[in-house]
């Protein structure tokens, strides 16, 4: 769904806060007297959008209604900002246009009023894209031989059948050799990373000495992202024949976009718009997490010849922080359907493969691919149909089907319990059993292995079912030991980056006491472990349950999820789609049948104006 919707936004009042308040009286301290009302209005909603992580305040497609703060009744059954064109004439000391230098920008064509910070992210990633998109680099002959001998035309999807469809991992390859900027989403399973491979070894080829990065927004998503470059050089080695000279150069370690670009405690980045990265080519995985000024921020810092690939899955969640470029991007015109141009090329490069095209010119149209098949889940799979029927929330649903669960052995749907601890009646009970029982080894890796075979995941922290209630529960309950101590195999998260230690925001460790000394321990590159006194450790908290945020990156074989029906404000259909595909092989659920209906139907959005300034 565009990010910018033409339906009305309707919320209740009272919704301002402190923060909108004090913003307001800022805004209107800075003009005349007279005739600030509207702009007292218009800014404390601008005010709550951008708390709400929205980068812009749609002006036509709002509507108020309920109470003020000072109880008087307030309905608008027609958006309350109609008149807005001439703001920056009556408004001129704090309200202005495009490169004008006020604390808010108007964009009277869209009807869009932004903070200034958020305009300029949003204008700047829009001209990146439109430069980067509007011209079609020409493959030689040797780089097409090379993709077609490296990708077949189509893949085998049921042997027994003799079912193929369009190889869109090939696509994708194309797309991204004949750009310098290209978007691959794709579900768990799809093949991104595998993709992406190629596509560096097929770059390499053509340039030995191309430099590389690869970066993903947080600690453990870099992590995981290395892991998975170093399988897929594995995978790539034993089945093509890609030169080993060539798989060398790929990176196999990844990191934080913060790290790439020189994060400063003090604010700003090593890595600007007048000192760039020396990159030749930018790899953005869990691009989904990124938000819009941190986007920007990367963008800046390229040098003008830089290829840029986002990876991510399109339809997870949104960055916690404001903006999601992803979402928009993905949002405009149907995915996997190209311009006559794009459409004729492939197919001369395939000999006969026919792909869709696209309805109408878009900027977007021939750099973004979409992978459509999951390796990982069967098509027996229960959580392959089940992460597909929220994503798709078909009309009737089939969640509504009281015996969908009873279909398949790998989900499992269970009523939330009035007690939190009715919660380890089941599976939750033969894992504890089990992790206790490995814990009496001390075999370190074999521990590690266990915790991070399956995870308790929350749709948030506070109330009777979010994560801190649970791993309190868990350590009383469990190990008999308050939350807080650092007993025998207590799991911990790290919430804090420490460079010098190279522990991120995410990574999972796990306490054990030798000599009554208890001592942290994580997995680090190569299965190697490594040891740490809690003493030096950055920020933690215990992780035996924790968000679904914060689950973004990860894969488990086993997720249980928890959907409180306190957390209602939370459930959506992208939160239950995240927590679902965290899972390989086995989700239990716990939650009122009826509010997981009401996920499915919530979809989230973010107000943006980047797709309308792409050309």
């Amino acid at each position: 769904m565009p990010s910018t919707t033409q339906q009305n936004h309707v919320i209740a009042l009272p919704f301002f806060n402190d923060i909108d308040r004090r913003f307001a009286d800022y805004i209107i301290s800075q003009e005349p007297a007279d005739s600030t009302s509207e702009l007292y209005t218009a800014t404390l909603c601008l005010s709550y959008y951008a708390n709400q992580q929205h980068s812009v305040l749609p002006l036509d497609n709002i509507l108020l209604e309920g109470k003020t703060n000072e109880g008087e009744a307030l309905s608008h059954q027609v958006p309350p900002f109609t008149d807005y064109k001439d703001w920056p004439q009556r408004y001129s000391h704090t309200i202005g246009l495009a490169d004008d230098d006020k604390p808010l920008i108007l964009d009277p064509e869209n009807g869009l009023l932004y903070l200034n910070k958020y305009y300029r992210a949003e204008a700047s990633v829009a001209d990146y894209i439109n430069n980067m998109s509007s011209t079609a680099l020409s493959l030689s002959t040797e780089l097409i031989n090379q993709l077609n001998d490296l990708l077949p035309d189509k893949t085998v999807i049921d042997s027994d059948n003799n079912l193929e469809i369009i190889n869109w991992q090939k696509v994708a390859a194309f797309a991204a050799l004949r750009s310098r900027f290209c978007v691959i989403s794709g579900g768990p399973g799809t093949g991104k990373t595998t993709t992406v491979g190629n596509i560096l070894a097929l770059l390499i080829s053509q340039d030995p000495d191309v430099k590389i990065n690869l970066v993903a927004p947080t600690g453990k998503a870099a992590d995981r992202l290395g892991q998975s470059i170093k399988n897929t050089l594995i995978e790539l080695g034993e089945k093509t024949n890609i030169a080993e000279s060539i798989l060398k150069k790929i990176p196999q370690t990844a990191e934080t976009i913060h790290r790439y670009l020189g994060f400063n405690p003090g604010g700003g980045f090593k890595h600007n718009q007048k000192n760039k990265c020396s990159s030749n080519i930018l790899l953005i995985d869990e691009s989904s997490m990124v938000p819009l000024v941190l986007f920007r921020a990367v963008l800046n810092a390229l040098r003008d010849d830089c290829r840029v690939i986002l990876l991510g899955d399109k339809d997870q969640l949104a960055a916690v922080e404001t903006g999601n470029v992803l979402g928009d991007l993905t949002s405009g015109d149907k995915i996997n359907s190209f311009s006559q141009q794009f459409c004729s090329d492939y197919q001369a490069l395939t000999k006969g493969i026919q792909l869709e095209l696209s309805e109408r010119e878009s900027p977007l149209q021939d750099v973004m691919v979409k992978l459509e098949h999951s390796w990982r889940f069967k098509d027996d799979s229960g959580i392959g149909h089940l992460a597909k029927d929220v994503n798709e929330a078909p009309n009737p649903h089939p969640l509504e089907d009281s015996s969908y669960f009873e279909k398949y052995e790998d989900i499992c749907h269970l009523a939330l319990p009035t007690k939190i601890e009715s919660i380890l009646d089941k599976t939750l009970k033969k894992f504890f059993d089990e992790y206790l029982a490995i814990l009496r080894t001390k075999e370190v890796s074999t521990i590690l292995a266990k915790l991070n075979e399956a995870r308790i995941l929350c749709a948030g922290r506070s109330g009777n079912y979010g994560s801190e209630a649970l791993n309190t529960f868990i350590s009383k309950k469990i190990f008999n030991q308050n939350d807080e101590a650092l007993y025998h195999g207590r799991a911990l998260m790290i919430t804090r980056n420490d460079n010098s230690l190279k522990l991120y925001n995410g990574d999972i460790g796990v306490v054990l006491i030798t000599n009554d000394l208890p001592k942290v321990y994580f997995l680090g590159d190569n299965n190697t472990i490594r040891e740490f006194p809690p003493s030096v450790l950055p920020d933690y908290e215990s992780s035996f349950a924790m968000t679904i945020h914060k689950s973004q990156g990860s894969e488990y074989n086993k997720v249980y999820l928890v959907l409180s029906d306190k957390s209602e404000r939370l459930l959506s259909k992208e939160l239950f789609y995240t927590g679902i595909t965290r899972a390989k092989e086995y989700v239990e659920i716990y939650a009122d049948h009826k509010e997981l209906l009401n996920a499915c139907k919530k979809i989230t959005q973010r107000f943006s104006g980047l797709l309308k300034r792409l050309k």
